[in-house]
């Protein structure tokens, strides 16, 4: 039936039970578990933090993926061997469809 499953997965309480969702379906259905965390881009206005601290937007953007990076490390462990979990940068939308055009898995 489906042989590749890929989840969007962020902080949300509902993108974890998602995940979890996505770990027993590719179980029961002996499939490859792919999740996605996207991390955006900082808002424009976090470029004002530079006139105060110098490097304050590289900063954030390094807090940023350090948390996302935690967050995919924690969703890996849920998923023990099934999930393959990837950090994809971008927009929302478009990099969760530029994965699934890449893995050829359902959403």
């Amino acid at each position: 039936m489906f042989n590749k499953i890929l989840v969007a997965y962020d902080e949300s309480p509902e993108s974890g039970r998602t995940l979890l969702t996505g770990v027993y379906l590719a179980k029961s259905l002996n499939a490859d578990l792919r999740a996605v965390s996207v991390l955006g881009k900082l808002p424009p206005y976090a470029g004002y933090i530079d006139a105060e601290v110098p490097g304050g937007t590289i900063l954030l953007g390094q807090q940023a993926t350090d948390y996302y990076r935690d967050l995919q490390t924690r969703a890996q462990q849920a998923a023990q061997r099934e999930g393959v979990i990837e950090l994809v940068e971008g927009d929302e939308v478009q990099a969760i469809l530029r994965m699934r055009g890449e893995t050829k898995a359902i959403c």
